[in-house]
């Protein structure tokens, strides 16, 4: 059984680094990921927004060198959560880690002007912070 998901979109804002209790940082991005078909009523494309957790050096350098509306690829695993609501009702949620992102498009935080060449950033950084065995237990929301 394989559980891998590839996915190419545009950061919905600026991405903030946080540290998790075990002093590991993380952060999270919301990609908009555009359908591979026009909506029949409107014609046009639509997107869908996917929840992605980064963590250590691919965190560092996605919030270091990519604002909102930066294109990046991301592979990563699908996860779940089941979270206990008040009243004995439970809601699970969908998400992404990420193990590697490579860069398309960037955009300088804080700013809408294209900023580094990324093949050269890509090039540059070993995005993969995921030796094999290690998983993100440790996440804090």
């Amino acid at each position: 059984m394989l559980n891998q998901v590839t996915l190419v979109g545009r950061i919905t804002s600026d991405p903030e680094l946080r540290q998790g209790a075990n002093g590991r940082n993380f952060c999270f991005i919301n990609l908009a990921a555009m359908r591979s078909f026009k909506n029949q009523e409107t014609n046009e494309y639509e997107s869908d927004f996917i929840d992605i957790s980064l963590w250590g050096l691919t965190a560092e350098n996605v919030v270091k060198h990519c604002g909102k509306g930066s294109a990046i690829a991301v592979r990563g695993r699908l996860t779940n959560r089941i979270l206990d609501l008040p009243g004995e009702h439970t809601l699970r949620t969908m998400g992404v880690i990420g193990e590697r992102v490579s860069f398309i498009q960037l955009k300088t935080p804080g700013s809408n002007e294209a900023t580094h060449q990324p093949n050269d950033l890509n090039q540059q950084l070993m995005l993969n912070d995921f030796p094999a065995g290690e998983t993100n237990t440790d996440l804090e929301t």
